[in-house]
């Protein structure tokens, strides 16, 4: 029977207990955290289950193997760094039952962070780099263990098996992070060649200038460019969770970040502020015009969105707050391909879009524009090549239409 502190905080069977007792608490912090995000269906819920499931799915071992030995603070620390070596001497001295008891635990402690960090980092949804990271914390603990004279054995078996195991659990999560995946409703969906890209996004170009009416567009919010810039152009008009969203996920890219669509260039100054190289495209000369004066640090160029004039897999991120929603349905998924040729390897990128129950035209002020249920944004983004990691979704306000904001990373090519 576990009494006292000790009991509970220094055995094997208190950690144990404890860890089976806080099991109820852990899922009310997934479901607190999954409501908080204000976001609807899985993604919040993976999101908030894999950040929980990586702690308590962790620590607990990590609390047992740094429990002290019985001459702890006594004898010195000791290391082996022959592979294999400190295994052997295991199976030499308690049997093969307690090599293969010791081989499990040591494949278990960092398997939740080998399971669960690809669902919530899109930069981790990769077998090497949980290897690596597994190692990596693995040295610090059998580094702690010989600084702090646990009496315990720091070895090099140790980090093997604990990266081993991380990897390992990382397969078993791969159906549910990587971008392309064997169902037979995604097989067209793999990430293509860069000619294969360059062919299908050459005739998206095509059909999406035959299908959007650029100067219609351009001569529109020409017309109401004073009125616009006064009531949207400044960041003080943009909500402080849009704001924050967008840093999030922007502020710390390497590379050149796109604003497309930018409009009065509010939001390009914004990410310039943060310390991002931003630059600002748009149709509009007027916005443009304005954004220069308004910016003068910050460079902005006329372009189009379906047309990006960079190198492949040159930009580290790429914001179009909006700028997609004048696009009919059928063009969507030209330009997001547009997008991933433009972005490296894991690059950012943010969407603000209308949320509606259906896709579907609506009488925007300035001209037609299309709302969108969140998870068909969701599809089309995977199909694209993009891993989504994070939603934000605002209701009604008033008079102002819901809106979500998505974020998502390029997939490996």
């Amino acid at each position: 029977m576990v009494k006292g502190w000790h009991g509970w905080l220094g055995t094997f069977n208190g950690v144990v207990l404890i860890t089976m007792a806080v099991l109820p608490l852990a899922a009310l912090v997934v479901w607190a955290l999954a409501r908080r995000r204000r976001a609807t269906g899985s993604m919040a819920l993976r999101m908030s289950l894999a950040e929980v499931g990586i702690v308590y799915g962790t620590v607990p071992w990590v609390w047992m193997i740094m429990l002290p030995g019985d001459q702890a603070g006594v004898v010195p620390g000791r290391v082996s760094l022959v592979p294999l070596r400190d295994l052997l001497t295991i199976v030499a001295d308690g049997g093969p039952l307690t090599a293969t008891v010791q081989v499990v635990g040591n494949l278990l402690v960092f398997a939740a962070l080998g399971f669960f960090a690809p669902l919530r980092f899109a930069a981790l949804a990769s077998v090497p780099r949980i290897l690596l990271l597994a190692a990596a914390c693995s040295v610090l603990v059998e580094a702690a263990q010989y600084v702090l004279r646990l009496d315990r054995v720091s070895s090099v078996d140790d980090v093997l098996l604990n990266a081993a195991g991380a990897g390992l659990a990382a397969l078993a999560s791969r159906r549910w992070w990587r971008a392309a995946d064997e169902t037979p409703a995604r097989r067209g969906n793999r990430p293509r060649s860069r000619d294969a890209e360059r062919r299908g996004t050459a005739g998206a170009r095509d059909s999406y200038s035959a299908g959007v009416d650029r100067d219609k567009v351009r001569q529109a919010y020409a017309s109401v460019a004073d009125l616009y810039i006064g009531l949207f152009g400044t960041r003080e008009r943009v909500d402080p969770d849009d704001l924050a969203f967008i840093g999030r996920h922007l502020a710390t890219r390497t590379g050149p970040v796109l604003d497309l669509g930018c409009g009065p260039g509010h939001l390009t100054g914004y990410l310039h502020s943060l310390g991002v190289d931003a630059t600002g495209i748009d149709l509009v000369p007027e916005f443009l015009a304005h954004a220069r004066a308004a910016h003068p640090g910050v460079e902005f160029h006329s372009g189009s969105l379906e047309s990006l004039d960079v190198v492949d897999g040159s930009v580290g991120g790429i914001l179009a707050w909006y700028s997609l929603i004048h696009l009919p349905p059928e063009e969507l998924d030209g330009v997001l391909a547009e997008f991933r040729r433009a972005l490296a390897p894991g690059g950012a990128l943010v969407l603000g879009m209308f949320d509606h129950d259906e896709v579907g035209p609506f009488d925007h002020k300035v001209v037609t524009a299309y709302r969108w249920p969140v998870d068909e944004i969701s599809e089309r983004l995977t199909r694209a090549g993009f891993v989504e990691v994070e939603r934000l979704r605002r209701p009604r306000e008033g008079d102002r239409r819901p809106h979500t904001a998505f974020a998502a990373v390029a997939g490996d090519s």
